[in-house]
């Protein structure tokens, strides 16, 4: 079974994720090829990755980067142009008639075509590839929806809504990674039986303690967020509820590992708050770096407005450390108030802090909630689990019958 997986840029450190199912796939022994919508700038960080390895092919879609990198693509392309290549020329000329639209919906294709299964990381892509879906005969399509682009950007961008909709009636399934997100995609139309929740996994594997760990009774307390700086991951109100755990006496140090366009903002919230002697802005890491946080942390914090189901949280569960979150999404899939996690509302500083506060005054506790919170991960949400999933969807649609030229 050929499948194409169509992402942003491959790989990224912030969507290891992505690299995981790609390597999980190919380790299972299917062809799997990753289609990058952008080139990647994060290749280098990969090259202290210990964990399983993805060593197939990775092609640019035409459509990336300047207009001068395109047609080069283009050029390369064509020059091994043959039958399907052709097919798909008339496909689009048949729906679109000749003009830029049908052009375009072409270059989309060709990289996709004579795949088994066709699959969108995100619906943002599914959507971007829209004009190119009909040309794509034989191929069974396939979305993943895990977050913003479902909760967030049809609230802002209202022809988002109608586009969610119009992809939903187009591909064969629609993964979801959570039964929130899940009633969420139902809003735009999705039909329930065209649905599958898979939801997040870590390699546990990597994931794990190389020393137990160690319930400090005295500070600094080491607290840790991780993840893309954008105003849904609430990290504003972690740094308030920071403030008030110094104001209680508390020694805390906050790392917050990640890069994003709300960097300046939190920087000058940090400032404002009086916090620079207990922050650190540590930037991007790989992942290995993010591991290695991992272990140094007492006490991990989600102060998330959104979220589909954290992978960040879920690298900190398996790491044995307690995790403070919020009830974005669907994190109360993944944690048990006060079994494996403590869950506080959004935008809650003071119930964040009062959290954290309990759980420094209790280093019993927090190794027990560590402990549950890894014996969880072992449960549900390993990666040859989600794989499993995968695998079983994808034989299901291989063996179905295939769209029709044209039907979407």
């Amino acid at each position: 079974m050929k499948i194409a997986l169509v992402t942003n840029a491959f790989p990224s450190v912030s969507e290891t994720f992505i690299y995981n199912h790609a390597a999980g796939l190919r380790a299972a022994g299917l062809d799997v090829t990753v289609i990058a919508a952008r080139p990647s700038r994060d290749g280098h960080m990969f090259s202290d990755f210990d964990g399983l390895k993805y060593d197939g092919p990775i092609v640019q879609a035409i459509l990336s980067g300047s207009a001068g990198t395109s047609l080069g693509r283009l050029a390369g392309h064509l020059s091994g142009a043959g039958a399907r290549d052709i097919a798909l020329w008339q496909r689009a000329r048949k729906l679109y008639g000749l003009n830029r639209r049908a052009f375009r919906a072409w270059l989309l294709a060709m990289p996709l075509a004579g795949f088994d299964i066709v699959h969108f990381e995100y619906s943002g892509l599914a959507i971007a590839w829209i004009d190119a879906l009909p040309l794509l005969a034989g191929s069974r399509l396939v979305t993943s929806c895990r977050g913003a682009a479902e909760q967030i950007t049809p609230l802002a961008v209202p022809e988002r809504a109608g586009a969610l909709r119009k992809i939903f009636g187009i591909v064969d399934r629609v993964h979801c990674v959570s039964e929130d997100m899940r009633t969420t995609c139902l809003r735009y139309g999705l039909e329930l039986d065209r649905a599958f929740i898979n939801r997040p996994a870590i390699d546990i594997s990597r994931f794990k303690r190389s020393t137990p760990y160690v319930a400090r009774t005295a500070g600094p307390y080491r607290l840790l967020s991780t993840g893309r700086l954008h105003w849904k991951k609430g990290v504003e109100f972690a740094l308030i509820a920071v403030r008030a755990l110094v104001d209680q006496g508390l020694d805390v140090q906050y790392e917050i590992i990640g890069a994003g366009h709300d960097e300046e903002h939190l920087r000058f919230s940090a400032d404002d708050l009086r916090l620079n002697d207990h922050v650190v802005f540590a930037g991007k890491r790989s992942s290995t770096e993010v591991r290695a946080a991992l272990e140094r942390c007492d006490v991990y914090l989600l102060p998330s407005l959104s979220e589909g189901l954290s992978n960040a949280a879920l690298e900190a569960m398996a790491m044995e450390l307690p995790v403070v979150t919020t009830t974005a999404g669907g994190m109360a899939e993944a944690i048990t108030d006060g079994v494996d996690g403590i869950i506080v509302p959004p935008r809650a500083p003071d119930r964040m802090a009062a959290a954290v506060s309990a759980l420094l005054a209790d280093g019993p506790r927090r190794v027990a909630m560590g402990r549950a919170a890894r014996g969880r991960l072992e449960e549900a949400f390993t990666l040859e689990r989600q794989i499993r999933v995968y695998l079983a969807e994808y034989d299901v649609l291989g063996r179905s019958p295939p769209r029709a030229s044209g039907s979407c």
